[in-house]
């Protein structure tokens, strides 16, 4: 109560001072109380909750102290060869960001960069902790604001961000000054700035041009493999849990399940079934990056043969935290997973319910050679020195052999062994007008847990069809909607033929 008081005399204070030297009717001047009313807030709310108070948010405040590690970086140019963990672009702008809080909110005028650095305050003070302050408005942030503050957003984001706050406070200063020689002073910087930011571009264009230069890279980049489908490729319908973020390949992604819908067949049970006719075991080992301590190299390798298909099974240590993004990295390939449940509560993940298996291939004529690395999110308990990340079974997937395949997408058709009375459930979303064919007999589509198509099974061997047909409803609106285009044309032709001229 002491500290709410405190803040209420000083917000008053403020306000009192700025009408007794006659600031009544600025808008930019609520807006400059408020920013200040907001930091005395939060510093102070920090003082009175404490410091160790078990309503904190860890992890999202072991993400703020995860990008302490790489502060001095948001000042450093681009390296010319991208070679560095993270690049951080330009720090030039970051600094106009503190030039605007020292000039743009005692002067008057520039309400558009007020309102912009106050709508960028939170990230900005998610990235380079400033104390109290930071801790408390990131301290008890909700905890999906993890995914916000964690390293991966200053990679992407502060590029954008310290150009969009640099150039507000550059067109500040451009409307502020009356006297012609002062504006060709800014419009100097503005342009020095605009070089600074094209130099920094170049490396970014020049390693995309020296990707798609020509169609035989473009094709080397943009392989089958690298595919993606993400969780939410759906719009407004249900979403399988096991769908992941990266590389989800269809030809393993049907399931057989037993009566109660536990599952039998699944990516998992598949590996281990191909591993019974060879396999090869690889012990991973995790390295801190000496250049950036966030970051660790997983080691050795993962090697992929030309026209190889293999199921990698992860066996990770339930004793460790794998908090972070796992990067894979090739000279054609890349995807990633976010850990420790790669966007889907069933999907490639550390936990017991995830799926432990990746599916990877290689379509090109050269051996591809998957370098591992990972930015550790908060919690993570890597060490990184040299200590075991996870142990890898490595088998060749061959469609002969797997218990359960898809052999063809469109029409989708599934081939499984079922060893019990169960289900077959695709990996299609189920809506109303699928068709399925089972055994060349029609069989009922209904809908799983995961809210996808499946249909009943008994034991032994099954080939399932599925198609989707549409309902009885849908062609009826469709036939409606045809023959109303169909009659405003002819409206429309009639009414120009009635218009043309006679002869």
């Amino acid at each position: 109560m002491t500290w709410i008081l405190a803040t209420s005399v000083l917000v008053v204070g403020t306000v009192a001072l700025r009408y007794w030297r006659g600031g009544r009717g600025r808008t930019e001047n609520a807006c400059v109380i408020l920013f200040v009313a907001l930091l005395l807030g939060a510093g102070l709310a920090h003082a009175w909750t404490g410091p160790e108070n078990p309503a904190r948010n860890l992890a999202t405040l072991e993400g703020v102290r995860a990008n302490q590690l790489h502060a001095k970086e948001f000042f450093l140019p681009v390296s010319a060869d991208l070679s560095t963990q993270g690049n951080f672009q330009p720090g030039t702008g970051l600094w106009l960001i503190l030039l605007l809080l020292s000039v743009g909110f005692v002067r008057p005028g520039a309400l558009a960069s007020k309102l912009f650095f106050i709508a960028a305050c939170l990230p900005f003070f998610a990235i380079v902790r400033v104390p109290w302050i930071s801790d408390f408005l990131v301290g008890y942030a909700p905890d999906g604001l993890v995914l916000i503050v964690s390293f991966t957003l200053p990679i992407r984001i502060t590029p954008i961000m310290s150009a969009l706050l640099a150039m507000s406070g550059v067109v500040w200063w451009a409307s502020a000054v009356k006297t012609s020689a002062t504006r060709r002073g800014l419009q100097a910087v503005l342009a020095l700035c605009l070089g600074w930011g094209l130099w920094q571009a170049f490396p970014f264009v020049q390693k995309g041009w020296a990707i798609t230069d020509n169609r035989t890279r473009s094709v080397d980049h943009f392989r089958p493999e690298n595919a993606v489908l993400d969780r939410f490729a759906y719009d407004l319908l249900p979403q399988s849990a096991y769908f992941s973020h990266g590389r989800t390949d269809p030809w393993i992604q049907a399931r057989v399940l037993n009566q109660g819908q536990r599952v039998k067949i699944g990516p998992d049970e598949t590996a281990r079934h191909l591993e019974e006719h060879g396999a090869r075991r690889v012990r991973l080992t995790a390295r801190v990056d000496e250049r950036s301590p966030l970051w660790v190299h997983v080691t050795p390798d993962l090697v992929i043969a030309p026209g190889e298909r293999l199921l990698l099974r992860f066996e990770f240590d339930p004793k460790i935290n794998y908090s972070g993004w796992l990067i894979w990295t090739a000279a054609h390939g890349y995807r990633e997973y976010h850990l420790p449940d790669s966007g889907g509560e069933l999907g490639f993940g550390v936990n017991e319910g995830n799926s432990h298996v990746v599916s990877i291939g290689n379509s090109t004529d050269q051996i591809m050679n998957y370098h591992l690395t990972m930015p550790r999110g908060s919690g993570n308990t890597l060490r990184g020195d040299g200590d075991v990340f996870a142990d890898v079974v490595s088998s060749r997937y061959d469609p002969s052999r797997a218990p359960l395949r898809v052999d063809s997408l469109i029409p989708y058709r599934v081939t499984a062994e079922v060893s019990e009375p169960g289900w077959i459930e695709t990996s299609r979303v189920w809506l109303p007008g699928y068709r399925a064919v089972l055994d060349g007999r029609e069989a009922r589509v209904t809908t799983s847990r995961q809210g996808l198509a499946m249909v009943a099974v008994t034991p032994g061997r099954h080939e399932l069809e599925l198609r989707y047909v549409g309902t009885g409803k849908l062609w009826a609106a469709l036939t409606v909607s045809v023959l109303t285009w169909l009659g405003w044309l002819v409206w429309v032709v009639r009414r120009v033929w009635a218009g043309a001229p006679a002869g």
